[in-house]
């Protein structure tokens, strides 16, 4: 289904790029697709709790609507996407970090890296930290797979990227 589903976003942004290039580059446009889809998916999402509480088949089903597929959070993204996309931004800092966002991704979300380190790392410290900690640990984890995965990705970069990849492919 992932495959299928990242055809179909793909297929959603093409045509919409073509043909509708000027609803893209609309400022107010945008801003109302987020505003709309955002009150459609939690106005869609309480009433959907509080039809639940009384359908016990409903009980436990609310996690079907927390996917890319879902077409409120489709078009927010879209809309989001375009409103930050009319900003240049010129701080080379800020730049070089963007330009290892997929290697970052890449890294982070591979399985095996997710079997070898992150998960039994993950697992290793929740077993020894009370509940009421997990958001705090949880926002620690991101801040340190973000410096980790950039550092990473920066080696790479420079060590392989620029000296040898740029000469195959030019």
């Amino acid at each position: 289904f992932n495959g299928f589903g990242f055809l179909c976003v793909s297929a959603i942004l093409y045509c919409l790029k073509t043909y509708k290039n000027d609803w893209m580059n609309n400022t107010k446009m945008n801003v109302i697709l987020c505003i709309v889809s955002f009150i459609l998916l939690y106005g869609g999402l309480i009433a959907y709790d509080a039809i639940a509480l009384n359908v016990p088949f409903l009980n436990n089903k609310m996690l079907a609507f927390d996917h890319y597929m879902n077409p409120f959070i489709l078009f927010f993204a879209i809309g989001l996407f375009n409103l930050a996309n009319k900003k240049t931004v010129n701080i080379k800092a800020i730049n070089f970090i963007s330009s290892l966002s997929l290697l970052v991704y890449v890294l982070t979300e591979n399985i095996y890296m997710h079997q070898v380190a992150i998960d039994p790392l993950f697992n290793y410290f929740f077993s020894f930290v009370p509940g009421y900690f997990t958001p705090l640990l949880s926002i620690l984890f991101a801040c340190l797979f973000f410096v980790g995965g950039s550092i990473a990705c920066s080696a790479f970069k420079i060590i392989i990227d620029k000296p040898i990849l740029n000469r195959i492919f030019k």
